[in-house]
Order: structure tokens, then C-alpha cells, then sequence
């Protein structure tokens, strides 16, 4: 649900700039982000989602721009997937295979993704952000419920 709020906020920002909350206060803020930082991690383990799903709709609510989330949520996910790499190495199996294919072609889409969010205008790069992040929850609403 927290990730269609912060879509629909997103949305209805519409062209306004958005002040990451205390950004006067830095102590705040860096509270705030271990904050963001706690839950993200949290609900990533709990449910199996990755740290970004839930990240990037918290820093957004919380009022980072949208880029900015996306960039610190790629950072995440480096840490966050090799924590899960070393849990499932000792707790489980990996497909070396299948992740060597997908590597390979996620390497290439976020090259191609920080590319076009460089490029594109930031009012365009926000509606996006809060159509995916509606989609995203109503797909995870959904299957939750069904």
C-alpha cells in the first residue's frame, strides 16, 4: 500500500519541486534515511521484494527527487544483493547459469536506464516513477489478496 501512496503522491505533486524533508536538519535527515533504510531492509527480507521496491517510494514520500532515489536505490541494491548472495550460498543453492544470463542483462539495462533518466526531463522522470510505483503496488496488493 505504501508503494501506491507514494505514488500517487508523486502524482499530485505535479510540477512542484519537492524539499527533501529536514533538509535544513541533517542530523534529522540522516535519522530519516537509517529510518528508511531499516524498513526497506526489513520488508526486503520479509517479503523477498528487492530493498528499491520499497526505498524508492519512501525517499519520494519523504520527499527526495526522484532521481535521487533511484540513484541511492541502486547503491542498495548492490549491498542488498550481496548479502542475499551470501545467505543463499550458505543456506540454500544458486543457478550460477541463469544468474550469469541475468547479470549480464541487467548490467546493460541500467546503463541504458541511467542513461534515459539523465536525458529525460525530471517532471517527465516523476510521472513515471508514480505510474510504476502505482502499477507495482496494485500488482503486490493483488497478488496479495488473490
Amino acid at each position: 500500500m505504501i508503494i501506491i501512496l507514494a505514488g500517487i503522491y508523486t502524482l499530485r505533486a505535479g510540477r512542484a519541486e519537492m524539499q527533501a524533508a529536514w533538509g535544513s536538519h541533517p542530523h534529522r535527515q540522516r535519522l530519516l534515511l537509517v529510518g528508511i533504510g531499516a524498513v526497506a531492509g526489513f520488508g526486503s527480507g520479509l517479503t523477498g521484494v528487492g530493498g528499491p521496491v520499497l526505498s524508492v517510494p519512501l525517499m519520494v514520500l519523504s520527499g527526495f527527487s526522484p532521481l535521487t532515489a533511484i540513484g541511492v536505490s541502486q547503491v542498495i541494491q548492490i549491498v542488498g544483493a550481496a548479502s542475499g548472495t551470501l545467505g543463499n550460498l550458505r543456506y540454500g543453492s544458486i543457478d550460477f547459469g541463469a544468474a550469469g544470463l541475468i547479470i549480464v542483462f541487467e548490467i546493460g539495462g541500467v546503463f541504458l536506464g541511467a542513461h534515459i533518466a539523465h536525458i529525460v526531463d525530471t517532471h517527465i522522470l516523476k510521472k513515471f516513477v508514480g505510474i510504476l510505483c502505482i502499477i507495482v503496488g496494485a500488482v503486490f496488493l493483488f497478488r496479495t489478496i488473490a
